[in-house]
């Protein structure tokens, strides 16, 4: 058998037998790892310089891998700084905030936001800081919100009567505009008056 059969033959091996061949490879490196570290530390230590200028010009070479590349190490960066707030933080594993993350349809659980904030980062745990359970994802603005609020689910109820009842109900004034509880008629003709708090406000006089 002549050498080309020999490496033609080999590398048909190889391709009907990929799961021998990383076996094959695994136990060769396990007998021999240290010589072949030592070699490769030697052959560095030998050919900085040229090795230096080897990657420089395959960088300049070829700027679309390497962003690629780049991007893939930003996000496994993140991916492992979420795993390790997660656990400090929440005692929360990676798979259980991305099962959450999946059973939300990647949205806030309150307003359907599909980022945390406007730069687009990551959703947010949401906990009882009681009991210490996670109870969802929300943006940064809804768990923002709930904090303000103390998680007092009577506030957030009046919270919405009052938006509910005042909707609408402005009417323009001479002095400043359009300001709410004046007094005027609603949209729905009932009175609203103005505050007994409220002064009029008396146009500045030019002088001179």
């Amino acid at each position: 058998m002549t050498r080309e059969e020999h490496n033609a033959y080999s590398r048909e091996w190889v391709r009907k037998n990929p799961d021998k061949r990383r076996e094959i490879a695994r136990r060769w490196r396990l007998k021999h790892g240290d010589r072949v570290h030592a070699q490769r530390r030697a052959y560095r230590a030998a050919n900085r310089e040229k090795m230096r200028l080897a990657k420089e010009r395959w960088i300049r070479e070829n700027p679309d891998r390497v962003a690629v590349t780049q991007a893939l190490a930003k996000a496994r960066r993140k991916r492992l700084a979420l795993a390790s707030d997660l656990r400090v933080r929440y005692d929360f594993t990676l798979k259980d905030y991305e099962s959450l993350l999946t059973a939300q349809g990647h949205r806030c659980a309150i307003c359907g936001r599909v980022s945390g904030n406007d730069h687009g980062d990551r959703l947010f745990i949401d906990h009882d800081h009681d009991a210490g359970a996670v109870r969802g994802l929300l943006c940064n603005r809804c768990n923002s919100a709930l904090g303000y609020f103390g998680d007092s689910p009577k506030r957030l109820r009046r919270a919405a009567a009052y938006l509910e009842n005042w909707r609408g109900k402005t009417c323009p004034d001479a002095l400043r505009g359009f300001q709410p509880i004046l007094e005027c008629l609603s949209e729905t003709g009932s009175a609203l008056r103005r505050p007994q708090s409220v002064e009029p406000v008396e146009p500045l006089k030019r002088t001179g």
